[in-house]
């Protein structure tokens, strides 16, 4: 039930990395075998190292009948499961999705279809809505600097991005909520052969990575027609600076820690003047707000955390630029038209 190895390499693979997860699966799991395409294999990774967690989650799949990839990890890996999974299969096109995330049955599909219509395609995401549907949730990633990427429209009432939704788009990039990627595209910039770098642990991985498709001339693509609903845990209140304050303070320490740090990573690979002038300012700014206002402010000690970080690696960072550059992923303005 839980071995893939006796099958033949799917078209697709379904990525879903798992945390105290067990409540959730039910739905999720029903919402993948709903699913108009049958081509794709399911990994599912437990990052919760509790062994009665993974009793649940094993009666959960054994309950939905489904054939997956389960591994129960010795320790938690966070958002570079993926990585491990990644390793696991060979398919030519990866989903990656939350396990929070009910996806409607022609998800895949119309992500598909979008992909295969653009050969220079790496990225697809759909349009998901908050619970309640009168929200969207995000519509994929939106560029404002190397600083400052947000998604379209996250927290907008529906009638608000009529008519964005209206059509497909090409993006800055896709929110790896519930994504299709093309592997060729992942490898090609890819240092280590995964979607992610391995000091990610959390936040920015995909942001990172849709600078990396950028840079090497890769297109990502919204398809409206692909819907889901997003339950989202982490809801920014936004408004005054006390209440993002109060944001930042509710996230552990280490998440803290790993925003902040994952930030600064970025600029070291990304970071160059041919971004423009303007984007160049427009971090700064966001950066100084982000930093020293709200981050320090709300988290002194992770800042400091944070800071110390950064200096251990400081070197790996400078080597991984190199190498992204080696591997032919130019430096160039990543605004979006």
């Amino acid at each position: 039930m839980f071995d893939l190895n006796m099958l033949d390499t799917s078209r697709i693979a379904v990525q879903v990395a798992l945390y105290k997860s067990a409540a959730r699966l039910p739905k999720l799991l029903a919402s993948l075998k709903a699913q108009t395409i049958h081509d794709w294999e399911l990994h599912l990774y437990d990052n919760s190292c509790d062994p009665a967690e993974e009793a649940r989650v094993r009666s959960c799949i054994l309950q939905s009948g489904m054939l997956c990839q389960f591994t129960f990890g010795q320790k938690n890996l966070g958002f570079t499961a993926h990585n491990e999974m990644f390793h696991a299969h060979n398919a030519d096109f990866v989903f990656i999705l939350n396990d929070d995330v009910d996806l409607a049955p022609t998800y895949f599909e119309k992500c598909l279809e979008r992909m295969e219509s653009d050969q220079n395609c790496a990225s697809v995401t759909g349009l998901l809505y908050r619970e309640d549907g009168s929200l969207i949730d995000t519509a994929g990633m939106k560029y404002g600097c190397l600083g400052h990427i947000t998604e379209w429209f996250a927290g907008v009432p529906v009638e608000k991005a009529a008519l964005f939704v209206k059509a497909a788009h090409q993006i800055f990039g896709v929110p790896c909520v519930a994504a299709l990627f093309r592997r060729s595209a992942i490898e090609a910039v890819s240092p280590d052969g995964v979607p992610f770098d391995p000091t990610f642990f959390m936040y920015k991985e995909d942001a990172d990575l849709a600078v990396r498709l950028r840079r090497k001339g890769f297109t990502s693509w919204f398809e409206p027609q692909a819907t889901g609903v997003h339950l989202r845990g982490v809801k920014e209140t936004g408004g005054s600076v006390s209440a993002r304050i109060r944001d930042e303070r509710s996230r552990p320490l280490k998440l803290r820690e790993q925003m902040y740090q994952n930030q600064w990573a970025m600029f070291i690979y990304h970071m160059s003047w041919k971004l423009g002038f303007s984007d160049l300012i427009r971090s700064l700014w966001f950066e100084e707000l982000r930093g020293a206002s709200l981050f320090f402010l709300g988290s002194p000690f992770a800042y400091f955390r944070a800071w110390h970080n950064i200096h251990k690696s400081w070197a790996y960072y400078q080597t991984r630029r190199k190498q992204l550059e080696s591997m032919g992923l130019a430096h160039v303005s990543l605004r979006e038209v």
